[in-house]
């Protein structure tokens, strides 16, 4: 069951970097550019991790991994409020956002909290 969570969310932050980039490129206050990248720089960081956890072949490494993704949609959720609040983003862009970044981290914990029942399991001898 992890590995369909994990699957969904990689391929569903993988749109959401895209979202994200046509959302920012919407910021029509010069002022904006700060935010902009750096709301870039979190969305593409979360798939970066994403992409390499499986490669490495250790469930370990890849669960320490998925941690840092999860910090990161918690990042693009404040992000984004910030740029809602400061009327950067159109409240349809925020919301759409928003939610996906919401689903992506139930993916997330949902795939570390089935590699923490397995590890489990194992020291169990289950």
């Amino acid at each position: 069951m992890w590995d369909f969570s994990y699957e969904r969310a990689k391929e569903r932050a993988r749109q959401l970097a895209v979202d994200v980039y046509k959302a920012v490129m919407k910021f029509s206050n010069p002022e904006a550019d700060v935010l902009a990248e750096k709301i870039q720089e979190v969305a593409v960081f979360m798939t970066v991790n994403l992409a390499v956890g499986p490669v490495l072949g250790d469930r370990a490494v890849f669960k320490s991994l998925l941690l840092p993704a999860i910090a990161s949609a918690h990042k693009l959720d404040a992000l984004f409020f910030l740029a809602s609040r400061l009327d950067y983003l159109e409240k349809s862009d925020y919301e759409k956002i928003t939610r996906e970044i919401c689903e992506i981290r139930v993916l997330l914990e949902t795939a570390v909290w089935h590699l923490n029942y397995i590890d489990i399991l194992k020291e169990n001898g289950d």
